[in-house]
């Protein structure tokens, strides 16, 4: 019976028969011997009761088990597949509980529990399913312990050792989890903790994927207890306070980590974890903690240098300083977003890029805000290789945006130059521009169509370059407020004679796409609202979703 079958109040079991024989309301028989009649028939019939309930018993087992033979005979095309069939389709279906390896999409979120419990539920179908996914290593191989829920005990060790005994030592992806305040404030490990992380540290040779949200010591305790994690490759750490160069999990962690993602700690520790980390491939730093005078902290201090970086985020709302400490010449992708200081981008980012290089830079995101467009413009001046620029423009951006689309316009044809000349185009190579517009002017719309000239070319004499852009999104963040007018609503539209230009360019291969924060499609209501044929905007976007899904 499914777990939901209601239990028997005396045996406490759902899958067993009880048949209930009347034993009540006995009168007592005058005769001392109770021979009489009467009770020589309430004994013949109560064996026979008897009887006849074990009996009933035994056909309703038999009954149950033809009902399963019947459903196996009966049953779907699915269980009639192979085991090895059958595996792959399990490790397909919970495929999706595995966490993202990628920079911007590693968690600290608890998985849902109902994600986590896939390998369970599959082991738990018929005996065909359980054999099939007991021997399928691959769907056992990540699990999340809640510090929370631990209660220390035999039962719960071994339960965790059996889930990873059926990976068979293949790689693990491990979350660790605690939001119990009271624990963030302890400085030795709850007992109720300790066999758990015992366990866990027993199997640290296959961590793979390692995230924690959990008080100090918990790390302090697995940094003793691990003695070799070689697989590590992604690690994401939610800290509140933990002295890097003090803590042991740190040097098992950092010598091999090619990916992190760490939040909650300071700019020195930032750095300390950058020059500990020789194989970091993807670094993601949020909400550091900026301490004292950060201004002058850099003046004089060396540079260090790192040659694996190729994806580096930094998302804070104090300002970090650590661009002032390092040089990544390497890198392929840079976030920056930070919201209070946004004024000190203009600064710090002009030296970055000069330490760094940043000749091989494909993919940037940056705040518009504390910029002119030509300071603006000398930044991405230096990244020639740039292929995906993405501007947060907050306040008044008019200035940075209308001059970027305009230059954008300009030079969109340029004459490469010759023997002995230093002439660089401006971003030779971009194909994708988005812009997010948090409040501020609209969108100049006007302006779009002259940035993708080049559709209208089919050559160029050789001594001639054109850029490739090729696709602009927008998104207009900038939330009205409920109940907003039609006129509130209508103003962030594209104007009817703009979006005929917009068409004739979509119709030659340019991607445009104008969204609001919620994901609406603002392209398709401004042509409704313009009383535009429809139907082309509708086989436009199935080209692109199929474009997108076979580039994915």
């Amino acid at each position: 019976m499914g777990s939901n079958s209601p239990k028997c109040t005396s045996c406490q079991k759902c899958d067993d028969t009880h048949i209930a024989i009347p034993n009540k309301l006995l009168s007592t028989c005058p005769a001392s011997t109770q021979n009489c009649e009467a009770c020589t028939r309430v004994k013949k019939l109560t064996s026979e009761v008897e009887e006849a309930a074990e009996k009933l018993k035994e056909l309703i087992a038999l009954l149950q088990r033809a009902k399963t033979d019947m459903n196996h005979h009966h049953s779907s095309s699915v269980s009639k597949l192979p085991p090895e069939i059958l595996s792959t389709i399990f490790e397909v279906y919970t495929s999706d509980a595995l966490p993202p390896c990628l920079q911007d999409e590693i968690e600290f979120d608890v998985p849902e529990h109902d994600v986590l419990s896939i390998p369970l539920v599959l082991s738990h179908v018929c005996h065909r399913w359980r054999q099939v996914a007991f021997s399928t290593p691959q769907i056992w191989t990540m699990f999340t312990i809640s510090l929370d829920r631990c209660d220390g005990s035999q039962a719960e060790q071994d339960i965790i050792s059996a889930w990873i005994g059926r990976t068979r030592n293949h790689p693990l992806t491990i979350h660790l989890h605690s939001s119990l305040e009271e624990d963030y404030h302890t400085a030795l490990p709850k007992s109720s903790h300790l066999p758990a992380l015992q366990v866990l540290a027993s199997s640290s040779r296959q961590w793979r994927h390692f995230s924690a949200r959990v008080p100090t010591y918990v790390l302090e305790y697995l940094g003793t207890q691990a003695q070799d994690i070689p697989l590590i490759e992604t690690v994401g750490i939610g800290l509140r306070a933990l002295q890097m160069d003090d803590a042991p999990i740190a040097h098992q962690l950092w010598r091999a980590v090619t990916t992190m993602r760490i939040e909650h700690i300071s700019t020195e520790e930032c750095l300390f974890l950058i020059s500990s980390s020789p194989n970091l491939v993807t670094c993601i730093f949020e909400d550091i903690d900026a301490g004292g005078d950060e201004a002058l902290w850099h003046s004089g201090q060396p540079v260090t240098e790192h040659l694996k970086i190729q994806h580096f985020t930094y998302d804070s709302s104090e300002c970090c300083h650590l661009f002032y400490r390092v040089k990544l010449p390497n890198l392929r992708s840079l976030t920056c977003v930070g919201e209070g200081f946004t004024e000190e981008w203009s600064t710090i980012l002009p030296v970055f890029f000069a330490n760094s290089g940043l000749e091989k830079l494909e993919v940037f995101r940056l705040p518009s805000d504390s910029f002119t467009f030509a300071q603006l413009q000398s930044l991405l001046s230096r990244t020639p290789a740039l292929t995906h620029l993405s501007l947060v423009c907050d306040g008044d951006h008019k200035e940075v945006v209308d001059g970027l689309l305009e230059h954008l316009q300009a030079t969109v044809i340029t004459i490469l130059s010759g023997p002995g000349q230093s002439h660089r185009p401006f971003l030779p190579n971009l194909t994708s521009l988005e812009l997010e517009m948090r409040g501020g002017p609209c969108f100049p719309w006007e302006k779009v169509t002259p940035c993708f000239a080049h559709i209208m070319l089919s050559s160029l004499p050789k001594e001639f370059m054109l850029r490739r852009l090729s696709s602009l999104k927008v998104v207009d963040t900038a939330d009205l407020w409920e109940g907003a007018n039609e006129d509130a609503e209508g103003g962030r539209l594209i104007p009817h004679n703009v979006l005929e230009h917009l068409i004739m360019a979509m119709r030659k291969g340019v991607e445009i796409t104008f969204l609001d924060s919620e994901g609406y499609d603002l392209l398709e209501q401004s042509m409704e609202s313009a009383g535009m044929d429809l139907d082309f905007y509708d086989s436009y976007m199935q080209g692109i979703k199929e474009r997108q899904r076979k580039e994915s």
